[in-house]
């Protein structure tokens, strides 16, 4: 995943389980030693980081697509995993300390983890480069919000004012979608799929199954060892996959052999 390959949130996670391990809560500290301590909670750690990032992501994931903005999906999708994920920590303890944290009171630690959750999944994702969304559009002076919904993409209203540009191109990378303008890039918390939806009205086509691109900004097509290579506006080179190639065609591309 994503995270996984991000020494910051690597870093991040390791001296949050040393930190658990030195504190011991749920009641570590009265019956396992510190050395014990900090190797249980690497573990669990280690266990619930991708188990955990990928249940409160498909969460976010699910509020985001029902209108929620991401800045509040995020830890609400921390929340609801948190219940879930308890259930595994309960399974965890069970197998290797023989019995669940004391006292086992399930809606205590329900409530714990779910917290933790939160916290862990808005941590991934800043770690991870995505910066909260925007909630509402940036309008320029005297032009009414309606006027304003119809000048530019949905989609632009995810981004920071100074990347707020004509767009460029999309690239999908795990949950995440890097949106290119003509002012910068920005990786944002949604699904290529959704992105390209909110990219309407600007004219563009998916020419690969992680790429999206604006007509206007394609400069060149090439073909290179039997694959079309798209160049953009802003030198940018983008693979077609071939079942995009018809696609391609179709919008008047006329790759060089």
């Amino acid at each position: 995943m994503r995270y996984a390959q991000n020494r910051r949130v690597l870093a991040a996670l390791a001296i949050f389980a040393v930190i658990l391990g030195l504190a011991g809560p749920f009641g570590t500290i009265s019956f396992l030693p510190l050395p014990m301590r900090l190797v249980y909670w690497l573990a669990l750690t280690v266990l619930l980081a991708p188990l955990g990032t990928l249940l409160s992501l498909a969460l976010t994931d699910w509020l985001i697509a029902r209108r929620l903005p991401p800045v509040a999906a995020a830890p609400l999708g921390g929340l609801l995993a948190g219940p879930l994920l308890s259930v595994v920590i309960f399974g965890f303890n069970s197998l290797t300390l023989g019995r669940p944290f004391p006292p086992p009171n399930a809606l205590t630690l329900g409530t714990s983890i779910a917290v933790i959750t939160a916290a862990l999944n808005v941590m991934i994702l800043l770690l991870s480069g995505t910066q909260p969304s925007m909630t509402a559009a940036t309008t320029r002076p005297n032009v009414s919000a309606p006027q304003a919904a119809l000048a530019q993409p949905r989609l632009l209203s995810r981004l920071t004012p100074s990347v707020q540009a004509p767009l460029v191109a999309l690239r999908a990378t795990d949950h995440y979608t890097e949106v290119t303008t003509e002012q910068g890039s920005q990786t944002i918390l949604l699904r290529l799929a959704d992105a390209i939806r909110e990219a309407a009205p600007t004219d563009g086509l998916q020419v690969h199954r992680s790429h999206w691109v604006a007509r206007r900004h394609i400069a060149a097509l090439r073909r290179e060892k039997g694959r079309i290579i798209l160049t953009l506006s802003n030198g940018r080179d983008i693979p077609v996959s071939r079942t995009y190639e018809q696609a391609v065609a179709q919008a008047g591309g006329t790759p060089d052999i």
